[in-house]
This record gives structure tokens, C-alpha cells and sequence, in this order.
């Protein structure tokens, strides 16, 4: 008796474990079955809604916000507009929901949102340290909350339904702040109260802005920036003159726009100008020839951070071909700067070198090159450049050699580069007065 009393207090609590299994607490529904289902709920919720989602994404605080704006078809695709980038018009791409590490809303081809896990943009090898993937939670209210997958940056995000108003702002939020994005190195930054100016160096990258006063250097504000319908915000507030600012609103009376606030009396204004005002001509002019006898120009890296009219009027010689490398060596002895322009002919081992020397001299804080003339001391191979079958190549030598004297007809303004690329040099920028679109970096050395 004691035996079958025994045997049917197991079978008791074996159907008591069969039925707090796992597919039991789910309502019998398989692993499958609820993704399915969980699938199924958040394509429905995602397509819903007329005007589709908006979805600000703060990545970390280490840049400002970036709106997305997004319609979702039951086909999988989505049509996503943006900040991120110019000019924040509409464009199409697909996504699919997933099984990860729960249901898994992923955007499986390039898009806006693709721009913040770029590591070649934002941070070197971070990007914006976004991500282009989200697991589902569920409703809160009316919005639709998603984990991000990244360990660093894991965090809750919220897509919230979407209007026809934010559809309609789109393309002005993203001009009002990839405008100064694209052109921050032409824009400078001053602050008036009381008929006196205060001029800030300013450097703007990925969402941040840095101001330090020219005359104390060793303070600086930093806050990132985000968008708004009216121009660029501020987090944190930026603090000038005992004043604070949260917000810089777009004076479109210029091109590009002026950005400026007033707060009881005192101005902010970040403002465009194709060459420094005079304010802020540094002395990195007097390095060269002294400290730093050479400024090398290498096509890899630096044609990428160089500007197009350059590129095009010096460096390049047709489709397929370009300079390697072009070097100025500067003898302050003599006021004798030699420009050698380096390029690999086919089946040389070696690069040939054909040099100019121009004359040299420092003006206005400006250096200006005149008078170039062809030199043997430091030409290799000249029967080479000047062959027949190289005429396309010699003949962009001698145009290459007149563009840099017709840009530095005013003088070339010169700045240290802020970032190290590739190598620890020091780098230096020059920019021509009379062609501000002629711009180059230079690696120094001795």
C-alpha cells in the first residue's frame, strides 16, 4: 500500500512539473509561436500609423541628437528622412524583424541611420557609436520602446509617432545644422556686450562645439549640439559673458546663414567668412622656414582632407593619374623655396622628382611664392617627364606650378591642422586668400 501511495505522489508531482513548463507559462505556445506572434504585433505597430515614427536617438553625451523620421511598409521596407546628413530628403531602404536576443527590428540595408555606426565619421573607428539594429519591448503609452545592442551605449530609445509637421521640418533641421557642419571651418565665433567684442576660436566636429576665448586660451567651453527649427541648440547651456545660451537661431540675409542669439543685451553670433578676419590670424606662419624647414604634402592621406580645387588644379593630371606626393622646402637663408612634384612613371621602381623654385617671403602673416623657375638640382629622370608619351604629365607640371603661384597671388594664410592623421607630425593648413576654395594640409618637418 505504502508502495502505490508512493508511486502516485511522483506521478502527482510530475504532472505538477509538466505543467509549469516553459510553453505552459507562455500559453502552450512554442518558441516559434510567440515570435510569430511577437513579430506579427510590432510589423502591425510599425505600419500603423499614417505619418510613421520619429525617432530621436541621444547615441551617448558625446554628441548632440539625431531625428529620424520613418514609414514602415508591411513589405519590409521603410522610407527614412533625417538630420543626420544633407540634405534630409526621404530615401527608401528595407528591414526585417528578427530572433536575437528577443524580437529584433533591424535595418538591413544603408540608410540615414547607417550614418552613426559609420566608423569613419564622428569619432575615428567609433563614428557616432549608433546602432542600426533594436530589440523590441513593447508599448509604453503611445510610443514603442526598443534596446540598443551595443554594450557601451546600451540603452532604452523610443520610437513616438510622427506628425505631417515633422515631415514638413525635416530638410530644415538637417540644412540648419549640416550647414555649419560642412562649412565649420570657414565659420568664427564672437561675443559683444556693451560695444566690446570677444573673439572665441571655434571648432565644431561630430556634434560638438568647442569655443576658447583668443585671449585666454586656457579656458574652454564645450557643449554638443542638436538641430531645431530655428537654428542649432546647445547641451549644456554655453555660459558667455555671465549670460546663458541655449539656443543660436539662422539669419538666412546670409550665405551661408549667420548664427546668433541676443540674451539681456549680450550677442552670440557664429559667423561665416571665406578667409580669418584679422582677429584671428594666428602666428603659425613664423614655424615655417625656422622651426620647420619642409611642409610634405602625401596624396594618401591627405587629397581626402584637401579641398577639391586643389585636388583638381594641382594634384591631378587626368582620371587615372595624379601626383604622389608634392614637397616645399624653404631656406630662409636664401628666401628660396624649392616644390618638388613626385610621380610614379610606369616601370620605375623609384619616384621621379621634378623640382621649381619659387621665391619666398612672409606679408600680413601671409606666405607668398613668386617667380618660379625649373631647377636640375633635386629633377630625377627629366628625359622621362619630358618624353613624348608623358606629355599629358609635363604639361599638368607646368600648370600645377602656375596654379600655386596664381593662388598665392594675396598670400596663403597658415594654421596648425588640430588632429594628428596617419602620422605624428605636426600638420599645418594653407589656405589662399585670393582662391579661398585652394586649400591644402602639410605634413612638417625638419
Amino acid at each position: 500500500m505504502k508502495k502505490l501511495l508512493y508511486l502516485s505522489f511522483i506521478a502527482l508531482a510530475l504532472f505538477a512539473c509538466r505543467k509549469n513548463e516553459p510553453d505552459d507559462l507562455f500559453g502552450g505556445k512554442t518558441p516559434e509561436q510567440r515570435f510569430e506572434q511577437s513579430q506579427a504585433e510590432l510589423r502591425q505597430e510599425l505600419t500603423s500609423p499614417q505619418q510613421g515614427w520619429k525617432f530621436v536617438y541621444h547615441t551617448n553625451e558625446n554628441f548632440g541628437n539625431f531625428i529620424f523620421l520613418m514609414k514602415f511598409t508591411p513589405e519590409g521596407f521603410v522610407s527614412m528622412a533625417s538630420d543626420a546628413t544633407l540634405p534630409g530628403t526621404p530615401k527608401s531602404s528595407k528591414y526585417e524583424i528578427k530572433w536575437g536576443q528577443g524580437t529584433l527590428l533591424s535595418f538591413t540595408t544603408k540608410n540615414y541611420l547607417h550614418e552613426l555606426s559609420d566608423a569613419k565619421k564622428g569619432i575615428p573607428g567609433v563614428g557616432f557609436a549608433g546602432d542600426f539594429e533594436f530589440v523590441y519591448f513593447g508599448k509604453e503609452g503611445n510610443k514603442l520602446k526598443f534596446r540598443t545592442q551595443r554594450k557601451k551605449t546600451e540603452q532604452f530609445v523610443y520610437f513616438e509617432p510622427a506628425t505631417a509637421q515633422d515631415w514638413a521640418d525635416i530638410e530644415t533641421l538637417s540644412k540648419n545644422i549640416n550647414t555649419l557642419e560642412e562649412n565649420s571651418d570657414k565659420y568664427y565665433f564672437k561675443v559683444e556686450n556693451n560695444g566690446v567684442t570677444t573673439y572665441y576660436n571655434m571648432e565644431y566636429d561630430s556634434r560638438n562645439i568647442l569655443l576658447t576665448p583668443l585671449s585666454d586660451p586656457n579656458t574652454t567651453l564645450r557643449a554638443t549640439v542638436s538641430s531645431s527649427k530655428a537654428g542649432i541648440t546647445f547641451n549644456p547651456a554655453l555660459t558667455l559673458q555671465g549670460k546663458t545660451f541655449t539656443e543660436l537661431v539662422c539669419d538666412n540675409s546670409t550665405t551661408p546663414p549667420t548664427y546668433k542669439a541676443t540674451v539681456d543685451g549680450v550677442t552670440a553670433e557664429a559667423f561665416f567668412s571665406q578667409f580669418p578676419p584679422d582677429e584671428f590670424v594666428s602666428d603659425d606662419y613664423k614655424d615655417i622656414g625656422t622651426k620647420y624647414k619642409q611642409l610634405l604634402f602625401f596624396g594618401d592621406p591627405l587629397a581626402q582632407y584637401s579641398s577639391e580645387t586643389f585636388v583638381q588644379n594641382v594634384l591631378k593630371i587626368d582620371n587615372t593619374k595624379s601626383f604622389s606626393r608634392i614637397y616645399f622646402v624653404f631656406d630662409k637663408n636664401t628666401g628660396k623655396c624649392d616644390v618638388t612634384l613626385l610621380y610614379a612613371f610606369p616601370n620605375k621602381s623609384n619616384l621621379s622628382r621634378i623640382v621649381y623654385t619659387y621665391d619666398y617671403e612672409f606679408k600680413n602673416k601671409r606666405l607668398f611664392l613668386s617667380n618660379p623657375q625649373f631647377t636640375t638640382n633635386g629633377t630625377t629622370d627629366i628625359a622621362l617627364w619630358r618624353a613624348p608619351e608623358n606629355a599629358d604629365v609635363f604639361a599638368k607640371v607646368t600648370s600645377a606650378i602656375n596654379n600655386i603661384l596664381s593662388a598665392s597671388s594675396e598670400g596663403f594664410y597658415i594654421d596648425k591642422y588640430p588632429k594628428n592623421i596617419k602620422y605624428t607630425n605636426t600638420i599645418y593648413s594653407l589656405t589662399s586668400r585670393s582662391v579661398p576654395t585652394f586649400s591644402f594640409l602639410a605634413y612638417a618637418s625638419n
